[in-house]
């Protein structure tokens, strides 16, 4: 920011014209200087001598005594005049409204100066209030959005409303405040108080109008905090072994050494202590295979360092086995039932299509058909029915059937060319193979034959060297995948290769409905949680000891889709409930955003302070934000050292006047 020039203004100009009054004393001087009579002696010569010492005298003292009262007439009416001293900034009234936006995300419970973040914003924002004058209105906004950017406060509306201003689980961008200021429609001073942790872009920020930044300086430094929680085994849980892997991740603390907690229901169930080295360091904590239910979970960072957010909720509901019924024909391969049979993460069965078991489908979470060569009426309904209801279908063709008979399904099939081809290398970065395998080197691709052909395909998992597709996911409604060949060993060696197992592992896994996020963040703007069954028109909420929730809702194939209000939501475990029953337990924790302190940000905030739309107040203290604050929108007043300059001038006056 530029510096400006002074600018010397008076409140009272009005008053200007008396110091006209100075010709007084100046008469009266030279009315004291008038001619005198001469008068002649006999004997003049001592007199003289005194004459002449006394006008030595005289005449300095009377120029003294003028020269006190003119600067006392002067300085009185300047008194009067009210002068200000104020930086020189173009017109000096005030704007008739002014817009403040408090920031008040989670980081703002860090401490600052004089109590946390979120008290010195408050205050700083009251102290814009206190400075204007008392016809000024003001907009305000904060991270909730809870008040209309269009409601205009009176000084005292907006102070009441400050005192009632609390932490809000909602951290914004500077993109998002952005728009919302812009939006407004305001037109007159913008004051942004933040501790304005997310810095990439000041620079990029392109305001329509000129922003007055209030940084909230904390004398924090660091954080260490829990960035990430996932199970080994990212689907299964319940009855399974399983595994925590822990997270954390440091601002300003390169390497450091911490200990988390794990709680399950509020009782201490273990320990790990994990390394950070280069900002980033990872556990694993086996879950006790005799704990049934781990569907409320809470981790803590026993950490110092930990300055606000050192607690982590997370439920793991407990999951059924994955269902799998394999429709089979006379002369399907085996591969299937190999697979699947007496394996402890499913629930496997057979059906023929002879014969076919109508409950086991309807049960299903995957459907396998495997080298069915005819569908029937009863199975082409049966299946239908299951992909409206969200069941995943997988596709092993016969070697010869009728393609016509899947149209109902929405596939769109053909005969291909029967060449056996090589497939393409798998690609890692696809979300469908992540932790397939623990190296991902380069190893020998099986080969099949291009039997079929899906011409309606979404997207594909594996590939032919030609470009054309062995794995596919069908552009229809539900989710169907379609093998281009029979599993049989003339026609693909892909049964007998380690791909097998992992990616029917991960169609089968994938398929599971029941399977809901460990947590989700408060900010989050919709989640989907999966029901076992449609429970007609009920309302949902959700529930713990200091809240309760009911969200917008609706729910959609099979999961409830629940709208969050995140002004609303705080970190910890909630019920998801109707008056009668539990369906599971839900998670929220604090966006990592908010948790992040920026390196080097006084520099990056010295820096914005230079374009030309971004007035930056560099002070850490509330008071001291005052008092900057009333120096620059009112100036410093003069008037006070005015009236003592003219009292001092006429104490001046008396003294010479008595004593010379």
């Amino acid at each position: 920011m530029l510096q400006q020039a002074a600018l010397l203004i008076f409140n009272n100009p009005q008053v200007l014209w008396l110091s006209g009054l100075v010709v007084i004393p100046i008469i009266i001087h030279l009315f004291n200087l008038r001619r005198t009579k001469r008068i002649t002696f006999s004997n003049v010569s001592l007199l003289k001598e005194i004459k002449e010492e006394s006008t030595a005298k005289k005449r300095p003292k009377k120029l003294l005594i003028l020269l006190s009262r003119i600067l006392t007439i002067l300085f009185l009416v300047m008194a009067f005049a009210q002068p200000i001293l104020k930086e020189d900034k173009g017109p000096t009234a005030l704007s008739e409204e002014v817009l403040i936006y408090l920031d008040n995300s989670p980081s703002h419970l860090m401490k600052g100066a004089n109590g946390n973040l979120l008290d010195m914003g408050i205050k700083m924002a009251q102290s814009i209030v206190e400075t204007y004058p008392p016809a000024t209105r003001f907009r305000f906004m904060e991270n909730s959005y809870a008040n209309s950017a269009k409601t205009l406060y009176t000084k005292e509306q907006l102070s009441d409303l400050l005192t009632e201003k609390e932490i809000v689980n909602v951290g914004r961008s500077m993109d998002e405040i952005k728009e919302r200021i812009d939006n407004s429609g305001h037109q007159g001073e913008v004051y942004w108080i933040s501790d304005f942790n997310q810095l990439e872009s000041i620079r990029q920020l392109d305001f329509s109008k000129p922003i007055k930044m209030v940084p909230l300086l904390s004398e924090v430094t660091s954080n260490i905090y829990i960035d990430t929680v996932f199970l080994e085994n990212a689907y299964l849980s319940g009855d399974f072994s399983n595994s925590l892997n822990i997270q954390l991740k440091s601002s300003g603390i390169k390497n450091a050494r911490s200990t988390v907690s794990i709680f399950i229901e509020d009782r201490l169930t273990g320990t790990i202590t994990i390394d950070l080295k280069e900002y980033m360091g990872q556990g694993t904590f086996e879950l006790p295979s005799s704990e049934t239910d781990l569907s409320a979970l809470r981790l803590l960072l026993d950490d110092t360092r930990a300055t606000f957010d050192n607690q982590f909720f997370l439920s793991i509901n407990s999951l059924k086995r994955t269902n799998i019924v394999e429709v089979y024909d006379a002369n399907s391969s085996f591969y299937i039932s190999q697979l699947f049979t007496e394996n402890e993460f499913f629930d496997f069965n057979r059906t023929s299509v002879k014969q076919i078991e109508v409950e086991q489908l309807a049960n299903a979470d995957l459907i396998v058909l495997n080298g069915v060569s005819s569908f029937s009426n009863q199975l082409k309904r049966e299946l239908q029915n299951a992909k409206e209801q969200g069941i995943t279908i997988v596709l092993i063709p016969a070697s010869s059937f009728s393609t016509s008979d899947l149209l109902d399904l929405g596939l769109r099939i053909t005969n291909g060319s029967n060449e056996q081809i090589t497939l393409q290398a798998t690609n890692f970065s696809d979300p469908f193979y992540e932790g397939v395998f623990e190296e991902e080197d380069d190893f020998e691709m099986p080969y099949a034959s291009t039997d079929f052909r899906l011409l309606n395909e979404e997207y594909n998992l594996l590939q032919f060297l030609n470009g054309r597709s062995f794995l596919s996911k069908a552009a229809t409604n539900g989710r169907i995948f379609v093998f281009a060949s029979p599993f049989q060993t003339d026609r693909t060696n892909f049964v007998n290769h380690a791909l097998f197992v992992p990616v029917f592992y991960r169609l089968a896994l994938g398929s599971q409905r029941s399977f809901a996020n460990l947590y989700y963040p408060t900010d989050a703007e919709n989640i989907s949680f999966p029901l076992r069954e449609s429970n007609g028109p009920l309302i949902y909420q959700l529930v713990n000891q200091n809240q309760s929730i009911t969200p917008d809702q609706r729910e959609l194939e099979g999961n409830l889709l629940l709208f969050i209000p995140k002004d609303e939501m705080a970190p910890g475990l909630f019920d998801l409930t109707n008056d009668s029953q539990l369906y599971g337990k839900l998670s929220f924790n604090l966006p990592k955003a908010e948790s992040i302190i920026p390196d080097q940000r006084n520099d990056i905030l010295s820096s914005a302070a230079e374009l030309d739309h971004v007035s930056i107040y560099q002070v850490a203290d509330e008071q001291v934000f005052a008092r900057q604050l009333q120096t620059e929108l009112l100036g410093v007043p003069l008037w006070k050292g005015a009236l003592l300059l003219g009292l001092l001038f006429l104490f001046v006056e008396i003294i010479l006047i008595r004593y010379l």
